[in-house]
């Protein structure tokens, strides 16, 4: 799964939609991000429920992305039978 940054909404993340993660994720809801702040030697935890992202915002991210990322994608989504897509941490 990939970070890709948050808003009011909440944090926003990518994975592909059948993969075990996706397929998880859409059977139970909840994820929690775990940062580590090693200056502070403290961990940051944050939990919620998940939402997927609309299909233009996940299509507009993977669009963005390098060609060769791409074809990883293609590849990873063969590989799962799935597609990409993100979501959204609505904690």
């Amino acid at each position: 799964m990939l970070l890709k940054g948050f808003d009011a909404l909440g944090f926003v993340f990518y994975t592909h939609y059948r993969s075990r993660k996706g397929r998880e994720l859409e059977e139970n809801p909840q994820a929690m991000l775990l940062f580590c702040w090693t200056e502070l030697e403290r961990q940051v935890g944050i939990e919620g429920r998940v939402a997927r992202v609309s299909a233009a915002e996940s299509d507009e991210y993977f669009a963005s992305r390098p060609w060769g990322a791409g074809s990883r994608d293609r590849l990873a989504a063969k590989r799962t039978r799935g597609e990409p897509g993100g979501a959204r941490n609505t904690a």
